[in-house]
């Protein structure tokens, strides 16, 4: 019986010369081809699945090639709507004078695949510099766009949170970020060098920029180590297209990403898509990826993101440490311990119960630091 889970991976990893892919010898039977359609929606594979039954990697009756043509022409077809709406969203920042760039998604399928239709995706993510925050989500605000959560208190976003969200439509989420993730990790990049250049490409006409192909290829580690409690397809494929090709600087990401704090991020997103995947190739830095030992405190760290049970007030402690001088220290935690009432009103009873909330949350995961 085939596992439809490493049947995934072979997917993911569909087109790659060095992949060892898991393929079946005969077409799946229905029950298992239903359960593979529907796993390919969630982890948005379409684009892959055609190609693998395209090439005769993976076996598939003629009625099972129809449906995954039209699985994938409706995921193209809702990228081209997002990728109209994003449009708008850059348009109506670029108005308030607000610069953004274009994270994973489009960037990535534009500047870093063979063909951008096998890089599906459901949603835009955009970074702008943190001292446009705040004007930024004014401006998406006055737009008539519903951000999904509010700030703790006013400035929080723009010195310690990722970033925000903002609801465009019933098809589109607009994911605005001033740093790559929140907590530890995303306190420790070096903004000044995630803007320090840039890549173009053209989305619909326009000419955007994204980040360069060293930082693009640190955010694609980030997403894939630390953006999910199981980690998804589509950001490991992402970080193996990045690796393998010969003009990235591996050097460079080296250094960033001991100057980001972060190489415990760049070996487990290596390490781990490289087993998904099931790659034959050993470059360099999947050499050091695979030799790199996490310290006890880079392993804790790694465990906030990793953690089901690890939420925002965990996320937040682990922070702490990370912020840098004692007087933002000490902002960080009085817009967390006393939020203004707007960000209390509908998430919880009272501030009490907030309050009472993060320090149960707290005393968790001091609890399990002792026990590590």
């Amino acid at each position: 019986m085939t596992d439809v889970g490493e049947l995934l991976g072979s997917i993911a990893a569909s087109g790659m010369e060095c992949a060892q892919g898991a393929w079946p010898a005969e077409p799946l039977d229905d029950v298992a081809w239903a359960e593979l359609l529907r796993r390919v929606r969630a982890e948005r594979l379409p684009g892959f699945l055609v190609h693998a039954i395209g090439s005769g990697a993976l076996a598939a009756t003629p009625q099972q090639a129809v449906q995954a043509k039209r699985e994938h022409l409706v995921a193209v077809g809702r990228v081209l709507g997002i990728e109209t709406g994003a449009l708008q969203i850059l348009r109506q920042l670029a108005s308030a004078g607000v610069q953004a760039r274009v994270l994973k998604g489009p960037a990535v399928a534009q500047l870093d695949y063979p063909d951008p239709a096998l890089r599906l995706f459901v949603d835009i993510d955009l970074i702008v510099r943190s001292d446009d925050f705040d004007r930024a989500v004014v401006a998406l605000t006055e737009a008539g766009h519903h951000r999904r959560h509010r700030q703790p208190r006013p400035g929080f976003d723009r010195r310690f949170s990722k970033g925000t969200s903002f609801v465009v439509s019933d098809h589109l989420v607009v994911d605005l970020h001033r740093t790559f993730v929140m907590g530890p990790f995303g306190l420790w990049v070096d903004l000044v060098e995630v803007w320090r250049s840039s890549s173009t490409f053209t989305m619909g006409g326009a000419r955007l920029q994204a980040l360069d192909r060293e930082v693009r290829f640190m955010h694609a580690c980030f997403h894939a180590a630390l953006g999910d409690v199981v980690p998804r397809l589509v950001p490991q494929r992402d970080v193996v297209q990045m690796l393998l090709d010969v003009r990235l600087d591996v050097d460079r990401v080296l250094l960033l990403a001991r100057n980001w704090r972060a190489e415990a991020v760049v070996a487990k997103a290596v390490t781990e898509s490289w087993r998904t995947l099931r790659l034959d190739l050993r470059p360099d830095l999947v050499v050091w990826a695979l030799g790199y030992r996490p310290s006890r405190r880079e392993a804790r760290e790694l465990a906030l993101y990793s953690d089901s049970e690890s939420g925002y007030a965990r996320k937040s402690l682990g922070a702490l440490r990370a912020v840098p001088g004692l007087r933002d220290k000490a902002a960080f935690l009085r817009a967390l311990a006393f939020p203004d009432p707007s960000y209390v009103e509908g998430r919880y009873v009272s501030p009490r119960q907030r309050l009472t909330k993060g320090l149960f949350a707290v005393a968790g995961l001091r609890s399990r630091k002792r026990s590590s």
